[in-house]
């Protein structure tokens, strides 16, 4: 579970605000509002389906809580209320949240929930608490967006030494961050200090419209007109590309799509707190449910796999597998694991071509390889490739388990002063591996 997003700062004098050319669909950071604040055209029947899906939302999550008051549940609840336009059924609920003992709530950090509660109580001008709980969040864990989101706050306020003290100094690798801090330093006069920051934030996000807007009155400030004329330019072309694609995206907005996404996210985090609590029917009826509901939704297909691969329930297991490669025909992890079933259900050409996917999808990633070799080694098949492949898995992540498969295929090989070189950095790297101790007893000393 995670957190609500966080808004972005607000230019200095620009006529308009950042908005992100891409949502996240995601429960627990809320449901998408439509493009430009429209609500999208809806059929009467779509606009019924709408109400109907999002009384079911509400009520998945009201179940969970009256079974399991005390746990993640009343997280869950709070991050429904908030979708649905309940503030303070929300702020309720997180308040309760973060009073529960922290072994009651294992699946979300208590640090999401301070700083889902400070979100909304800077959207509402609470600033006061909303200072307090976002500090509160990055006490408990601190992450760049509550850094950013309790600078926004200070900023807000006119706070400006506080909102350069909490972005610090150093580098944010963060647009909206960078963004902030040359605000802040273009309204205390640090001129130099602003451009340097809104040059950084153009660096991370080269569509970022109000750097440049920023940029331009900088220059202008500076004296330096021909640069403040270039960056006006830039503004408005990006501007003008901007509302183009609002205008699209309003177009094209689909408010039940962004209903159902949001229902099944509700029923795949419910899936997850009833299977904490070891009710794991009840973790399959939802997960189905959220498969259901929304066709391309993966993080449910990839819970119901591994729901039914301890189940030893394979062939239910492989075809939510193949379901999450549908959706994301691009992700070599799913492949990983198709592979890894291939080779329970002794498919073992399926079981090669799956793993062979994921190297050719992310070749920078070492996981691919390592599953290839390791696939060789234990078939006792193209031990020659296997070598390459491990090498190739040291290579980009050197780890105690690369080292292993690379020991292991360097003696299949029969390569035995090799097989011992590896092994023994595996032993280093993982010293209390009682099988990586065991496999370099077995070898021949140098």
């Amino acid at each position: 579970m995670a957190s609500v997003s966080g808004s972005e700062p607000a230019i200095e004098g620009a006529p308009l605000r950042n908005a992100s050319t891409a949502e996240t669909t995601s429960l627990s950071r809320g449901v998408p509002s439509a493009p430009g604040g429209q609500a999208g055209a809806q059929s009467s029947d779509a606009a019924l389906e709408d109400r109907a899906l999002r009384l079911e939302q509400l009520e998945v999550a009201r179940k969970l809580y009256q079974e399991y008051p005390h746990s993640d549940a009343a997280f869950l609840m709070g991050l429904v209320s908030n979708v649905q336009g309940d503030t303070d059924a929300a702020i309720r609920y997180w308040e309760e949240d973060t009073r529960l003992e922290s072994e009651a709530v294992p699946l979300h950090d208590r640090a999401e929930a301070y700083s889902n509660l400070g979100e909304l109580f800077k959207g509402t001008g609470d600033f006061a608490k909303a200072e307090a709980m976002l500090a509160e969040s990055l006490r408990l864990k601190p992450r760049l967006e509550t850094q950013v989101a309790l600078a926004t706050v200070y900023y807000t306020q006119g706070r400006m030494e506080e909102c350069l003290q909490t972005l610090g100094t150093g580098n944010l690798g963060s647009y909206q961050g960078c963004l902030l801090r040359g605000q802040a330093y273009q309204r205390l006069g640090r001129l130099e200090n602003a451009r340097r920051d809104y040059e950084a934030s153009l660096q991370l996000n080269s569509k970022a419209a109000e750097a440049y807007y920023g940029l331009a009155m900088t220059c202008a400030r500076l004296g330096e007109e021909a640069k403040a004329d270039e960056y006006r330019r830039a503004f408005e072309g990006l501007k003008s590309d901007r509302q183009a694609m609002g205008r699209q995206m309003r177009a094209e907005y689909d408010p039940l799509l962004t209903t159902r996404q949001s229902l099944a996210m509700t029923h795949t985090e419910a899936g997850k707190v009833y299977l904490a609590h070891a009710r794991p029917d009840m973790a399959e009826k939802v997960w189905l449910r959220a498969a259901e509901v929304e066709p391309a939704n993966p993080e449910c297909r990839f819970q119901l796999v591994m729901l039914y691969q301890k189940a030893r329930r394979n062939q239910d297991a492989l075809r939510f597998s193949l379901e999450m490669i549908q959706a994301e025909p691009t992700n070599a992890f799913h492949y990983l694991g198709l592979g890894n079933l291939r080779v329970r259900l002794r498919q073992p050409a399926e079981a090669e071509a799956a793993f062979k996917k994921a190297t050719e999808l992310a070749p920078r990633r070492a996981e691919g390889y390592f599953a290839l070799a390791q696939f060789y080694v234990r078939t006792g098949t193209n031990l020659t490739e296997a070598v390459r492949l491990s090498q190739q898995a040291v290579e980009l992540a050197p780890i105690a388990p690369h080292y292993g498969i690379l020991a292991e295929a360097q003696a299949k090989n029969g390569n035995k002063p090799a097989a011992r070189r590896a092994i023994e950095k595996a032993c280093e790297l993982a010293p209390e591996n009682l099988m990586y101790r065991k496999f370099r007893a077995a070898l021949p000393p140098e």
